[in-house]
C-alpha cells in the first residue's frame, strides 16, 4: 500500500515539476516577444504612440525568424488605407509602386529597400533598420530618403517606413507599406505631404508579384546607385548653416 502511495505521490511531484516548467516557458517566450516589439532599432524608426495607431490599420508581425523576402515585388493597384492628413480617401488609388529588397542579414535582421513609382517620378531608398516575424509573416522597419520630382522642381524627403506581409513563391500576400514623413525640402507647391503625418497603402489585389530590377530604366535606379544624401543635404543647405 505504501509503494501504491509513494507510486502516486512520485507522479504527481513529476507532474508538478512538468506543468510549472512550461509555466516558466510560457512566461520565457512571453518576454521575448516583448522584447521583440520593443526592439530599440524599432523605437528609431516608429516610436510607440505612433507605432500603436498605424497598428489600427496594418499587421505588425513579431518574432527573429523572418522569411527570406530579397528581390523585387510590383504593388499594383496600389491603394489608400488611411491618411493621417486626410488626402486621400480609403481605397483611392494612386501609381503603382516597385519595391526592391537586398542585402537581408538572416543573423542581425537587418535588410535594406529601394523602392520607385511606376512613372519613375517618386523614388526613395531605405537602408534596413529591423526586420522581424516567423514563418511566411514579416515586418521590415527601415529609414529612407528620397526625391519626388515634379515638371519644374524637386523635393527631397526623409521618411520612417514599414513594410508587412507574407512571403509565397510568387511574391507578398497582402502587402501593407506605411511611412510617417520627418522632413522635406522646399515644396512651394506643397506637392508633398507636410511633415509629422502618416499615410498607410496596400496592394489591393493581395499579391505584390515578382518582378525584376533589370526591367526598370536606370534613370529610375537613381536613388539606388546615386547618393541621395548628399542631394537631400544640397537643397537643405542653407538650413543646415543656421
Amino acid at each position: 500500500m505504501k509503494t501504491k502511495m509513494f507510486k502516486y505521490g512520485l507522479f504527481f511531484l513529476i507532474l508538478f515539476f512538468g506543468v510549472a516548467l512550461t509555466s516558466c516557458d510560457d512566461k520565457d517566450k512571453d518576454e521575448e516577444k516583448e522584447e521583440v516589439v520593443f526592439d530599440e532599432r524599432i523605437e528609431k524608426v516608429l516610436p510607440e504612440d505612433i507605432r500603436v495607431s498605424v497598428e489600427r490599420y496594418m499587421p505588425l508581425f513579431l518574432g527573429v525568424n523572418p522569411p527570406n523576402v530579397e528581390g523585387t515585388y510590383y504593388i499594383d493597384p496600389y491603394v489608400s488605407v488611411y491618411c493621417e492628413d486626410e488626402a486621400f480617401e480609403p481605397g483611392r488609388v494612386i501609381s503603382s509602386y516597385y519595391i526592391n529588397f537586398s542585402n537581408q542579414n538572416m543573423s542581425n535582421n537587418t535588410i535594406d529597400m529601394y523602392k520607385t513609382s511606376s512613372d519613375f517620378t517618386d523614388k526613395s531608398d531605405g537602408k534596413g533598420v529591423f526586420i522581424s516575424g516567423s514563418d511566411d509573416k514579416f515586418t521590415a522597419y527601415f529609414s529612407t530618403t528620397g526625391i519626388s520630382s515634379f515638371s519644374d522642381y524637386d523635393v527631397y524627403y526623409k521618411t520612417s517606413v514599414v513594410i508587412s506581409g507574407k512571403k509565397t513563391k510568387n511574391g507578398i500576400k497582402d502587402l501593407y507599406y506605411a511611412f510617417v514623413m520627418l522632413e522635406k525640402s522646399d515644396d512651394p507647391e506643397n506637392n508633398v505631404m507636410d511633415e509629422g503625418y502618416f499615410r498607410i497603402f496596400k496592394d489591393d489585389d493581395g499579391l505584390s508579384e515578382d518582378s525584376s530590377i533589370n526591367q526598370l530604366p536606370r534613370n529610375a535606379r537613381l536613388v539606388k546607385e546615386g547618393n541621395i544624401n548628399t542631394l537631400y543635404m544640397s537643397a537643405n543647405a542653407k538650413k543646415y548653416k543656421q
